[in-house]
Parts: C-alpha cells; sequence; structure tokens
C-alpha cells in the first residue's frame, strides 16, 4: 500500500508492514521476539536516505544514518556528534566530543593521540608475537622472543638516562663513526679507527695487555 500517516498515534503490527512512506509522530512497534527491519532507500542516480532516530528527552537520542551514494556509508548519531563514521570504501572513524581520536582506513589504524594501557597489557608484533613491549608493573620490558635477532636501527643511536627528560648519554653508536660510553653524562670511552681513545684514569684488576 501507499503512504501511512497517523499523527502522534502509534503503529503496531504482528505481521508484515510494507508501504511506500510512513510518517508518525507516535511510535512504530515491531511486535515480535525476532523483529527485523529492512530499509531501503535510493536507486541508482537519487541521493535518497534512510534514518532512524531514537528520542526519550528531544535532546538525548541516537540516530543512523544511511545516505545513499555511489558507496556505502553509516554514521551512529548521538547528543549531535558522530561517534562512529563508517565508509565501506574507505575510512571508520571514531571520534569523542566532536574529535576524531581513532581511523581505520586502508593504510591501517591512525591514532590522534597516545595508546594508554594497563600493567602487564602486552603491544605484540609478529605472526609469533616475536616481539613484545609491555610493563609488568614495575619495569618496562622490550622483549625479542623470536628466533631471530633485536635490532635497533639509526643514523645516530642514543641510550640516555635520568627521566623524566633523557638528559644524560649513557651509550652513544654514530654511523660510521665511534661508539662512546659515558659516566654521569661525561664522555669515558671512545672508539675509534685504531683503536679506542680513554678520558680520565683507566684502573685496571691486572697488568696483562
Amino acid at each position: 500500500f501507499g503512504t501511512i500517516n497517523n499523527g502522534a498515534s502509534a503503529i503496531t503490527t504482528t505481521g508484515t508492514l510494507s508501504s511506500g512512506a510512513i510518517t508518525s509522530t507516535g511510535s512504530l512497534l515491531l511486535d515480535s521476539a525476532n523483529a527485523e527491519v529492512n530499509l531501503k532507500s535510493g536507486v541508482s542516480g537519487t541521493t535518497g536516505a534512510v534514518n532512524w532516530t531514537f528520542s526519550t528527552t528531544g535532546t538525548d537520542y541516537a540516530s543512523i544514518s544511511l545516505p545513499y551514494d555511489t558507496r556505502a556509508s553509516l554514521g551512529l548519531h548521538m547528543d549531535s556528534a558522530y561517534p562512529i563514521t563508517i565508509d565501506a570504501t574507505t575510512r571508520i572513524d571514531f571520534d569523542i566530543a566532536g574529535s576524531t581520536k581513532m581511523t581505520m582506513d586502508t593504510n591501517g589504524l591512525a591514532l590522534a593521540s597516545h595508546l594508554d594501557m594497563p600493567d602487564n597489557a602486552y603491544i605484540k608484533l609478529g605472526t609469533g608475537d616475536d616481539l613484545q613491549i609491555f610493563h609488568d608493573g614495575s619495569n618496562s620490558v622490550i622483549r625479542e622472543d623470536g628466533v631471530g635477532h633485536l635490532y635497533i636501527d639509526g643514523s645516530n643511536v642514543y641510550l640516555r638516562v635520568n627521566r623524566p627528560t633523557g638528559s644524560e648519554n649513557a651509550v652513544a653508536a654514530e654511523a660510521n663513526g665511534a661508539v662512546t660510553l659515558y659516566h654521569n653524562n661525561a664522555a669515558k670511552l671512545a672508539t675509534t679507527s685504531t683503536g679506542i681513545d680513554v678520558t680520565g684514569t683507566v684502573t685496571a684488576t691486572g697488568t696483562s695487555v
């Protein structure tokens, strides 16, 4: 049949309801334990849309909007914001207070801020979880648990201490150059192309060289 318009009254059905248009300021009740709603809007060349809204106060509500387009899109609308927006062909955005915090797209997963995890929650990388990064409640751990090695690659690699600023060098390794050991941020031993350079006094427990 065609259009149903019953003003503020409720529409109740226990069977199949099929209509070109249903308009009601009351409620639409699907009285079934396995109620199913199939909504279709828009045909080729149109910009039709399906909108579902649930409201209890007039201001706090949730809605699903399915605009017709050349691709499938879904937006979950709460309190005048869209916490989840899905574009089937490109991306999924997760928002909080109107600000996108996480995006999933063809490039992978992107966070707008930091990743906050509790103690003993692991970041695991590799098919066999070979690389693990975690905090056990007392210590921070980077663990290589696979068959290979743990590499730290960089043009210049520094191991620094004195949290939280990391203001003191402990070990410095420079590409095509020296590896330097520090004591209290002062260089004491550095490799050279011919051997080592020592700054300060060498104290040995034996005399063999």
